[in-house]
């Protein structure tokens, strides 16, 4: 197998734990400006509604469009905005239950056509199972570039933020 890595433009994405204060609307605003973000994607909105002023205390004012799986049981909610010259999306759709976020489009300044997947996924165990399950099933029917990203709730030592005998 042959791995390619392809720059797709400036990609932020971000678990929140909840976007309901100034501070972290601010600071994602900020994070836009400094890397004058294609694509910003935020996890864990735990937002019911979202509106333009809302996008707008985020992005600033922008070009930006925006697609929100809203904050539903365990899924926590994913807003995605982007810049529409420099993110042509064509499609967005939800998968597992609010879990993921694909968004299909061109990024115009390489002309690449895309699909990039937003991940937040469960950390109970057999529900992580049927998420890999669904991605390696669904890998298989992607035809152009994907970019996977999220947040996988995945720990390399279990045992951080425990206390572990000597």
């Amino acid at each position: 197998m042959v791995s390619v890595i392809i720059f797709m433009g400036s990609i932020i994405v971000w678990n929140v734990c909840g976007l309901g204060g100034r501070e972290k609307k601010r600071c994602l605003r900020n994070l836009g400006r400094k890397f004058n973000l294609d694509v910003l994607d935020i996890l864990e909105t735990k937002l019911e509604n979202l509106n333009d002023y809302i996008i707008t205390s985020i992005w600033g004012r922008h070009p930006r469009a925006w697609y929100a799986v809203p904050f539903l049981g365990l899924s926590r909610g994913i807003l995605c905005i982007w810049n529409p010259d420099l993110f042509c999306v064509s499609s967005c759709f939800i998968a597992m239950n609010g879990r993921i976020l694909h968004v299909e489009g061109i990024f115009t300044r390489f002309n690449l056509d895309c699909l990039v997947s937003f991940v937040y996924a469960p950390n109970v165990g057999n529900l992580k199972n049927e998420l890999w399950k669904y991605l390696l099933t669904f890998r298989d029917s992607v035809s152009k570039p994907w970019c996977l990203a999220g947040d996988f709730n995945e720990t390399l030592f279990h045992q951080i933020g425990k206390v572990v005998p000597k």
